[in-house]
């Protein structure tokens, strides 16, 4: 059963990115990351979390992005969803300078838009929630670190911190593979059906997800929705 409650002030989520040595790229290939970005959030995010990401993928500054969730406690499958993508595409590419992303989110209110707008480019919205992701993503870029979350709860900030370390350490380790097995398990495939579309075995399937750490991202996955719902209802 989920957490029922009222809210004085409806929380989003903001998620803020932008790609990790994309100089090595042309810009003809980077346009082609950010469409198969796009399309993967219209699609495949947006089936997925059954239309929680209500703002279209905006693009920026050429390698930079940033869409809205109408519902915080899923924007972590987003986050680690936009990594996977960008592994699943550029991780057989032999060069030290693979290209990845680093991402931030910031949870808090919105304004300057009705409900007609949401659908529509992000760039004129302002409030909380972008203000925390911007600040949060300038804050990471001169770090060794990929993921950063901003919420409006300090404890919960302290706790999100760590969950984010892991989930970067095992990004960082997966093959793509990996990365496949993972992208399956965020959109709720079983093993079976993996494997029908792998053309492998169930316990290749299994393999997989398990050398992944599947049954940590999916604790991480279950903490962090309890923990979001938990916070905007006392909010």
């Amino acid at each position: 059963m989920g957490v029922i409650c009222e809210m004085n002030k409806k929380k989003y989520a903001v998620i803020t990115g932008d790609l990790i040595k994309s100089s090595v790229f042309s810009d003809k290939e980077i346009r082609g990351l950010m469409n198969d970005l796009r399309s993967s959030f219209s699609d495949r995010i947006n089936s997925l979390l059954k239309d929680e990401i209500i703002s279209k993928f905006s693009v920026f500054r050429g390698d930079s992005f940033q869409a809205v969730a109408v519902k915080p406690e899923y924007a972590l499958h987003s986050m680690i969803l936009i990594r996977c993508f960008i592994k699943k595409k550029y991780e057989n590419i032999k060069t030290e300078n693979k290209i990845d992303a680093r991402i931030s989110l910031g949870i808090g209110v919105i304004e300057n838009y009705s409900e007609n707008d949401l659908k529509d480019n992000v760039s004129e919205w302002t409030g909380e929630a972008f203000n925390l992701s911007g600040k949060a993503l300038d804050s990471i870029k001169t770090k060794n670190i990929n993921l950063v979350a901003v919420t409006p709860w300090e404890e919960v900030d302290k706790e999100i911190s760590v969950f984010l370390k892991m989930i970067d350490y095992l990004i960082s380790r997966w093959s793509r593979e990996q990365v496949v097995a993972i992208i399956g398990l965020i959109e709720g495939k079983s093993q079976t059906d993996m494997a029908k579309e792998l053309n492998i075995t169930q316990p290749a399937v299994r393999k997989r997800l398990k050398t992944a750490g599947s049954e940590v991202i999916q604790a991480i996955l279950d903490r962090y929705e309890k923990l979001i719902k938990k916070n905007i209802c006392r909010s």
